[in-house]
């Protein structure tokens, strides 16, 4: 990780897991529709902010919980943007953290070993992959850094920066957030957040080659859609 923060601030409870739970939006969406159409569904990765298998607020009575409609749910908890040291809930089990293990690697290695177990079945299946790369990085979501990259891709790109645009350091007016400063302070953390982005990239494009790889080894390429989606921007398979 380096060694200089990018920005600070405080999460709010609007939404994300805990929302999505007691709306009981699960019930009636895509992996319980898919279930019903006779789809195995995976998801291996990021799920939705705050996701742990058995938060303090859950109601009394519940064990431990995994989203319904999923054949395989093995979704980051704990540590979910620190890159090096994530944790995962399989199918809503206690926590497992793997330290020193790159993330995005990690998240590639079991969604190869699922989707052998996917061919294997013989039944059409879905496929979400969210690595957080390259998203920014924390290990308490109050200071947050640039990503960090895949050892092997450390010294990739020397000297990159970002690209400056017209719509460089224009404020949102749908944004709160305050007018950052444009100084050579600032140009510099941006340009850092740049390259380590795209350092931190270089380990999605793997796993993607390895996924198509797989698939068409498994002969399931030809009868497979892949579809992009992005975090504000950022990747997610």
């Amino acid at each position: 990780m380096l060694g200089y923060p990018i920005h600070t601030f405080v999460l709010t409870k609007k939404g994300g897991f805990r929302k999505v739970y007691e709306l009981g939006i699960e019930k009636n969406w895509l992996p319980v529709r898919l279930a019903a159409a006779g789809y195995n569904s995976y998801l291996v990765g990021k799920y939705l902010n705050e996701y742990f298998e058995h938060p303090s607020w859950m109601r009394p009575g519940t064990n431990y919980y995994s989203p319904e409609g999923w054949t395989v749910f093995d979704a980051l908890t704990v540590n979910a943007y620190n890159l090096t040291n994530s944790c995962f809930s399989l199918n809503g089990s206690p926590t497992k953290c793997f330290p020193g293990q790159y993330q995005t690697d990690l998240i590639r290695d079991k969604a190869l070993g699922y989707l052998d177990d996917a061919a294997a079945a013989h039944k059409p299946f879905m496929f979400y992959l969210a690595p957080t790369a390259p998203h920014r990085v924390s290990t308490n979501k109050m200071v947050w850094y640039p990503p960090t990259p895949a050892a092997r891709h450390a010294n990739l790109y020397p000297g990159i920066k970002a690209p400056v645009t017209p719509n460089w350091g224009l404020k949102n007016p749908a944004l709160p957030r305050p007018q950052a400063k444009l100084d050579a302070a600032y140009n510099a953390s941006m340009n850092a957040l740049y390259g380590d982005r795209l350092r931190s990239l270089r380990a999605v494009d793997e796993m993607l080659d390895a996924v198509v790889n797989r698939l068409q080894t498994l002969g399931l390429l030809d009868n497979t859609y892949v579809i992009f989606a992005s975090d504000n921007g950022c990747s997610s398979l």
